[in-house]
């Protein structure tokens, strides 16, 4: 589908993968400008004929379901900016555990951020229930996580932190030995038309029998302490928390009802999400078998590492957003290979490292997602895209088909 879209040409393919490119070329109506947007349509055109990717409801186009190169950054900056700090809760004056525990906090809330941004950017989402670790419940550390992941960044800045000031969120994080669970619900002033930040935190807060700590125009925090004699148990309101959420968003139109095959934990990124079995599932897909690498010459060794530290980045991104979105076929932009087809294949295979879930800096995670990668060269003169499908999704998924697609469709 996305290499008839693009009236390309197959350059080499593999069990799970196969690899195209197209040059410009006026002569023959072959316009790179223009055929990214259709290997763009042709993807996701494709996947949705198949029943792999949900329908564009009334207000939504490809562009909010795709990541890449012509997803609106500049509107997102502004929407973020905005909605940054109109009014937030006031940080509390930490003691020295608490101030020991912050830079961990922070970080780990910048890089749920970069997450959150990519899950609401492919998958079309605004608001998502998410757990964090780093806090240990402590209501006033999970509001800096919150703060660190609505900083608002730069999209080419190397090291993203945040991003994701634009998006619905409530974020909860529990006690390592589960004396109590601090949680915070978060609506932008922009949103508050769409989704009600007071009635959000009602749900939830009623579902866990907590107590609401602070309060501002955007957030509003609470907490809840292990009281068995009360009936409080935080092994279970903490699973009562994530039902609540995503039930109120579901019942208010913000979140996509789960179908037959999904549950909540495929929509949630965080406590409860299965890590051990996406691990097992992305091993087995790894690489059962891909496209050799090329040995390259020195303009492209030289750029080998920052394209696959690109890919590593866009893979975990990926893998929050199929975790969060529910979703398991994404279609991609990656600037970093400039077009050159067998740099992407390298990006693709960094998207693809397995990865444990533990890691301080996890890279690629993402072998167990279908995708359609493309890269356009700066001056437009060509564009490499490649197609991926895991051996596992084969069944649902037309590795060929989608791929013929595409190839149709950039001639």
């Amino acid at each position: 589908a996305v290499n008839k879209a693009v009236m390309g040409d197959k350059v080499a393919e593999a069990e799970t993968m196969i690899l195209g490119k197209v040059a410009n070329d006026p002569d023959a109506g072959k316009f790179i400008l223009k055929l990214k947007d259709e290997f763009q349509a042709a993807s996701l055109q494709y996947l949705r004929s198949t029943g792999n990717f949900p329908e564009a409801g009334a207000d939504d186009s490809d562009d909010d379901m795709v990541f890449g190169d012509d997803f609106d950054c500049d509107a997102l900056e502004d929407q973020a900016a905005e909605s940054a700090e109109p009014e937030v809760i006031p940080s509390k004056e930490f003691d020295a555990k608490q101030e020991k525990a912050l830079k961990k906090v922070t970080k780990a809330g910048g890089k749920r951020g970069v997450e959150i941004e990519g899950a609401a950017d492919m998958g079309g989402l605004h608001c998502f229930s998410t757990y964090i670790e780093e806090p240990n419940g402590d209501e006033w550390l999970l509001l800096e996580a919150l703060k660190a992941m609505n900083i608002v960044c730069a999209p080419d800045e190397e090291e993203r932190k945040g991003c994701s000031g634009h998006i619905c969120k409530s974020v909860y994080s529990t006690h390592v030995e589960n004396k109590h669970m601090s949680y915070i619900v978060y609506v932008p002033k922009d949103q508050q038309e769409k989704v009600d930040l007071k009635g959000w935190f009602e749900a939830v807060n009623k579902a866990v029998m907590g107590d609401k700590v602070a309060e501002a125009e955007t957030m509003i925090l609470g907490k809840v302490a292990n009281d068995p004699d009360a009936g409080k148990f935080i092994l279970k309101l903490k699973d009562e928390f994530q039902a609540a959420s995503l039930q109120y968003l579901r019942s208010t139109g913000n979140f996509p009802e789960a179908g037959a095959d999904d549950s909540d934990d495929d929509m949630v990124f965080g406590d409860d999400f299965d890590c051990d079995a996406l691990e097992d599932q992305a091993a087995e897909s790894a690489e059962p078998e891909v496209i050799p690498s090329k040995e390259f010459d020195a303009k492209q060794e030289k750029a080998l590492k920052k394209v696959t530290k690109a890919g590593g980045k866009r893979g975990v991104e990926i893998e929050g957003a199929a975790d969060m979105g529910g979703l398991h076929c994404f279609s991609t932009y990656i600037e970093e290979p400039n077009g050159d087809e067998w740099l992407l294949l390298e990006a693709l295979k960094a998207m693809n490292i397995v990865c444990a879930p533990d890691e301080e800096e996890r890279k690629g995670c993402s072998g167990h997602i279908c995708k359609s990668v493309y890269s356009t060269h700066v001056e437009n003169k060509h564009m490499s895209y490649i197609v991926y499908v895991p051996k596992d999704q084969q069944e649902k998924v037309d590795l060929k088909g989608w791929f013929e697609a595409v190839n149709k469709a950039v001639m």
